[in-house]
């Protein structure tokens, strides 16, 4: 059973520029996901309610997004995650590959505490609010150096 349901099935070329676009999406909105969510945090302590709020819409606007985006990113790169179970000889693999790993576990945690304050606890000073907040700092390192080591790849011509 496939994980992905809608998988891209056309031609190499559209998949490529499909994988392109998702890849580049990802940087802004990354970018805007963890600005809002500081902003967000900052504004707790130093602004009114009003301000909380305007942040907090702002952050999860940003954060659907981006979870959208890296469902399709994931789908797209699905092979790959298939291949997790194979052993590999050379030591940068290993590291890449456990890199990416926790990535992906650090933006799953990320993903669900923020659905969980979304829909079910109030988020406001709570300690699921403190987690994702710490759980997307770290994420968010991972991710930038993610970002940097695919950065000659990702401004390429290449798949």
């Amino acid at each position: 059973m496939e994980f992905c349901v809608f998988k891209l099935k056309n031609l190499d070329m559209k998949k490529a520029k499909t994988r392109k676009f998702t890849d580049w999406s990802l940087v802004p909105l990354f970018l805007l996901t963890l600005w809002t969510g500081i902003e967000l945090h900052v504004s707790d302590y130093v602004t009114n309610h009003e301000a909380w709020h305007t942040w907090a819409v702002a952050h999860s606007l940003a954060g659907v997004l981006m979870t959208g985006f890296i469902i399709a990113h994931v789908c797209q790169h699905w092979k790959w995650y298939k291949t997790i179970t194979t052993p590999l000889k050379a030591p940068k693999a290993r590291v890449r590959r456990r890199v990416v790993l926790i990535l992906t576990t650090l933006f799953a945690a990320v993903i669900v505490t923020g659905l969980m304050l979304l829909l079910i606890i109030d988020g406001a000073n709570s300690h699921v609010g403190l987690w994702h907040f710490w759980l997307g700092i770290v994420a968010s390192l991972f991710a930038v150096g993610h970002i940097l080591k695919r950065y000659k790849q990702l401004i390429s011509n290449k798949k």
